[in-house]
């Protein structure tokens, strides 16, 4: 059943897809394909919601869109990072930042960017997310790794909002 919700899905959206939404759409239906295989069915079902959802999550960034407005980026910051402080804490995370600018875009999107950013948990569709956010906005995004198991630093540029 969820193959085939994965294949309608893949006939509704393939021709609209970039690159790398065609391979998370193509690891999808591979995934959903080797299911039978699967000894833990019930493990293997909640796992493909998950990755459904984030796949969709994905294809909905430029379909379910706000108007850009001026933010505050440390006050949304401060906003994100309390939401999550309990699964902050459990991490024992270190999060720093530098004094962040006003710009001009989507709030919705630009929380989701720092929620995602910080709790990066990758399935390969995580950081796609982030990219593509960042791009809808016009700006990039990098990183770079202090080495396996030290963490990374995540970069980014966006747009300055000016008066």
């Amino acid at each position: 059943m969820i193959s085939s919700y994965i294949k309608l899905l893949e006939r509704e959206v393939k021709d609209n897809l970039n690159e790398a939404s065609t391979d998370c759409l193509y690891f999808t239906v591979d995934g959903a394909q080797r299911m039978p295989a699967c000894r833990n069915a019930a493990l293997w079902r909640a796992g493909m919601r998950v990755l459904i959802n984030d796949l969709l999550s994905y294809l909905r960034i430029t379909s379910n869109t706000k108007p850009f407005e001026k933010i505050n980026l440390n006050i949304l910051l401060e906003e994100t990072l309390k939401t999550m402080k309990v699964a902050l804490e459990e991490k024992n995370a270190k999060i720093t930042k530098e004094s962040l600018p006003f710009v001009l875009d989507d709030p919705v999107q630009i929380a989701r960017l720092m929620q995602n950013l910080i709790s990066i948990k990758d399935n390969g569709i995580g950081l796609a997310v982030c990219k593509k956010i960042v791009e809808r906005h016009g700006g990039n995004i990098w990183l770079e790794s202090q080495g396996e198991g030290k963490g990374s630093t995540f970069y980014l540029s966006l747009s300055v909002a000016h008066e």
